[in-house]
């Protein structure tokens, strides 16, 4: 299955300093299931952490991306819009949350 491909490495330099680019949360919203399955396992081989598939709401998938990454996924066939993910959290006040991005 694909979420036991979701492994992620970090190389460290002689400093201590992470030697790999830095990368953000983002949603990726694919045009059917079947395409999300095929990105999702490009991406992996790509050594892309994938943290989340989204089966019910969306087609599509959560993943920490390089600059880079977001570029190539942007422009990929199939891939229908790259945003960058953010969580809610309710205020504790009738109808209010909070969004942390």
């Amino acid at each position: 299955m694909v979420v036991a491909m979701l492994a992620a490495f970090v190389v460290t330099n002689a400093h201590g300093a992470s030697s790999a680019p830095a990368r953000t949360g983002y949603i990726v919203e694919t045009t059917t299931p079947l395409m999300r399955e095929v990105i999702i396992r490009g991406e992996c081989r790509r050594g892309t952490p994938v943290y989340r598939v989204y089966r019910r709401s969306l087609s599509g998938f959560a993943a920490r991306l390089t600059s880079t990454d977001l570029r190539r996924l942007r422009r990929r066939a199939g891939v229908v819009r790259v945003v960058r993910d953010s969580s809610l959290r309710g205020t504790g006040r009738r109808g209010g949350i909070s969004i942390r991005t």
